[in-house]
């Protein structure tokens, strides 16, 4: 159903009540009685009708004859925000609000607006007062559910929705409070708790893709890698188009199979690792990529051709996604491609940057920050600030090196510890990631947030120590220490939601 027509039949089934007149009759004349009433009929009509502006002009003149008038200014609100009048819809719920401190539908709507907004701090008063005033307002539950979502506070999340669920178990919002219920458990690990949920979901909608998609990382998690991926080809609606064959039993020889990359530069650097199977079985290898990516994956030997995003195919006889291919192969914990390196480095540069480190120090490099939008809860989970480095700076024998990709640049213009930053032509004269892959080579150790640094010092076959969010990303499992992916890979956890102290001084105790 259209937004405008789902919003209104709520509103023509919650909302639209008719003003009760008798209260205002001993101020008003029998003539201006029935004008007001005659006005209000004809502001309820016209909304019914879908002709919004008149609605608004009609409930406007109600709200000049009678300006205290709540349901008035409530109706009018909600006239305001089919016009995508966001402002004047806030203005007139709050009025709603002022004049009837009771009136739950206008609490919740106001709530619901400033949702909209990302305003949910505001929003979460009025939605609870909501629930408070009608304990039994299902929408009033869910919103507040999607509220505390919003806010990380996933424990009242998770209550909102299990309220809702309560209420009303076969509301024609059932799916979609079923699927946030999930996703809330799924973040907070209870796994087993998310799947059920997920479960449930796709019994009502067996195509709901991002059940599918959230079931697929319960799985992952748990390490069932081999049902993960097969929900994990829902991620895209297209994926389902590509025919899959059965390559471990098909003759690939003289084939020409395209490789298409997907989602960001980490995923392509995990991945790749399957082409080399597809080679061993004889097909010549395309891989359509990302530019940045163009250079360092050209060195990788089982890849015969590269094309970057854009332009145009060249021939060939089967076409394959690259994630899809985990799924393709039948990977489990135990059939993981784990052979290091997968990924090489130029032995040029390998050889012009370990003429330029020191000897006599414990070399390290490090990276704090993502490349995602900073703003995304993800985001903002999983980077450091860069002054978080500071106590492992002081290590005696200790050099840091900033491995660091556009964000966060901000922050080397204030850095207060001994940190040794590359100059401009550092991955600009060679292509990018080429000094950066030659120069892991040389370091230490790699230390490094969950981004595209983890996965190409991995890939390389370097030791590399991730520091991974209290919730981490379906890739690392849960609780684990190594990763199934790389075997060079430590990984380091926070034990609280923003707690990075903890694990830097994890990190010292290991180096010392």
């Amino acid at each position: 159903m259209h937004y405008k027509n789902l919003l209104t039949c709520n509103i023509f089934f919650f909302f639209l009540l008719l003003i009760p007149t008798s209260i205002y009759a001993e101020r008003l004349s029998r003539k201006e009685t029935n004008a007001t009433i005659h006005e209000l009929n004809l502001a309820n009509k016209l909304f019914c009708e879908q002709k919004y502006l008149e609605a608004i002009a009609s409930y406007k003149k109600v709200i000049k004859i009678l300006p205290d008038c709540a349901m008035a200014h409530f109706n009018l609100s909600i006239a305001y925000e089919i016009t995508q009048n966001l402002e004047h819809a806030l203005q007139h719920l709050k009025k709603a609000i002022e004049l009837d401190p009771w009136h739950a539908k206008a609490h919740y709507a106001l709530a619901r607006l400033l949702h909209i907004k990302n305003q949910h701090k505001p929003g979460l008063p009025l939605c609870t007062k909501a629930t408070y005033i009608d304990p039994y307002f299902f929408e009033a539950y869910y919103l507040l559910g999607n509220i505390y979502k919003a806010l990380n506070n996933v424990p009242q999340a998770i209550q909102a929705y299990s309220n809702a669920l309560q209420l009303k178990p076969h509301h024609k919002d059932l799916v979609n409070t079923l699927y946030n219920l999930a996703y809330t458990l799924k973040n907070t690990d209870h796994i087993d708790e998310a799947i059920t949920c997920y479960q449930k979901v796709l019994k009502c909608e067996p195509q709901h893709a991002h059940a599918h998609l959230g079931i697929a990382q319960c799985y992952l998690i748990q390490g069932k890698l081999n049902k993960g991926f097969e929900e994990f080809e829902w991620r895209a609606p297209e994926i389902k188009k590509f025919k899959h064959y059965d390559w471990k039993n098909a003759d690939l020889t003289g084939k020409t199979i395209l490789v298409r990359c997907e989602w960001g530069f980490g995923d392509c650097i995990q991945f790749i690792r399957y082409l080399k199977l597809i080679k061993n079985q004889g097909a010549r290898v395309i891989l359509q990529l990302y530019k940045p990516l163009v250079d360092l994956f050209a060195l990788c030997p089982y890849i015969d051709k590269i094309v970057q995003s854009g332009h145009i195919f060249p021939k060939h006889d089967i076409q394959i996604p690259l994630l899809s291919l985990p799924h393709i192969f039948g990977t489990t914990l135990e059939t993981i491609p784990t052979e290091v390196p997968y990924i090489f480095a130029d032995r040029q540069l390998i050889g012009h940057w370990q003429k330029k480190l020191p000897t006599k120090k414990i070399n390290i490099g490090i990276c704090w920050c993502g490349s995602g939008d900073h703003k995304a809860l993800p985001s903002l989970n999983k980077n450091i600030q860069l002054a978080t480095f500071d106590p492992l700076a002081q290590l005696q024998n200790i050099q840091l090196y900033s491995l660091q990709k556009i964000h966060g640049y901000k922050e080397l213009q204030n850095c207060t510890f001994n940190l040794h930053i590359f100059d401009e032509t550092f991955d600009r004269d060679n292509g990018r990631f080429m000094d950066t892959a030659a120069i892991m080579k040389n370091l230490d150790l790699i230390i490094t947030i969950d981004t595209s640094i983890a996965h190409l010092a991995g890939a390389l076959g370097v030791p590399v120590w991730v520091l991974l969010p209290y919730k981490a990303d379906w890739r690392w499992m849960l609780n684990k220490t190594n990763s199934p992916w790389y075997p060079t890979m430590r990984l380091f956890r926070q034990k609280k939601p923003g707690d990075w102290e903890t694990v830097i001084q994890e990190i010292i105790k290991e180096l010392s």
